[in-house]
């Protein structure tokens, strides 16, 4: 098998050219995740097919293609382009209705919520593709661009070499311009529940936390 990624809690491997097996540092229950990307998928968004469930891994249909952050990260000049990208599809996903019995980790909403829809968990292949459900629920529509919104200014982006002085410029003009996509008094609105949200992810490092902590009491 080929490494293709390594993630926090999950390893990626290429099977062949069409499939690669998604594994996990140990045995979860992927029901609901399972649901969440074939719900997505039956309303024409672009999600990997789910070809097998293991205890601890699945066999997934394989999107050749970089990140959109790794397309960030090799031209930052392009941020206001996969900004807009990124919303189209949040505003796509919050369109689709979460199937019955999902949790809802960040409040009472009828919408299907990723959780963790920022420029890593999107591949750029012949369409741009939406990866790790991991943290799907149910939820207010709103929940994921504000999620997104806190992961894009807090979370430490893991690359090959620092980010440039550039990447941090494009960062800013990638969330300007995202948020004008949305009702920005919604997103502030659901702000806290999210922060708390990603506050209780094991995979966060304690710099992660305070950083989440400090834009929680002031998010400009």
């Amino acid at each position: 098998m080929e490494l293709l990624a390594r993630g926090r809690d999950a390893e990626v491997f290429g099977l062949d050219e069409h499939t690669v097996l998604r594994r996990f540092r140990g045995p979860r229950d992927l029901r609901w995740e399972v649901a969440a990307m074939e719900a997505a998928r039956d309303a024409g968004l672009p999600v990997p097919a789910v070809h097998e469930i293991r205890p601890d891994a699945m066999v997934l249909e394989r999107i050749h293609g970089p990140t959109m952050l790794e397309a960030l990260l090799a031209d930052p000049g392009s941020a206001q382009a996969h900004a807009v990208t990124l919303a189209e599809l949040h505003l796509r996903l919050g369109q689709i209705t979460a199937p019955d019995g999902m949790s809802t980790p960040v409040g009472a909403g009828e919408s299907l919520v990723h959780l963790d829809l920022h420029p890593g968990n999107v591949i750029l292949g012949s369409a741009p593709t939406i990866i790790d459900w991991t943290n799907a629920g149910r939820g207010p529509v709103s929940a994921d661009p504000a999620t997104c919104w806190l992961l894009t200014r807090v979370v430490q982006v893991e690359a090959p070499a620092a980010p440039t002085a550039e990447f941090t410029v494009a960062v800013g003009t990638f969330v300007e311009t995202f948020l004008d996509c949305f009702d920005l008094p919604d997103l502030l609105e659901q702000l806290p529940a999210v922060g708390r949200a990603r506050l209780h992810d094991v995979n966060l490092t304690p710099e992660e936390q305070e950083r989440i902590r400090a834009f929680l009491d002031d998010p400009w």
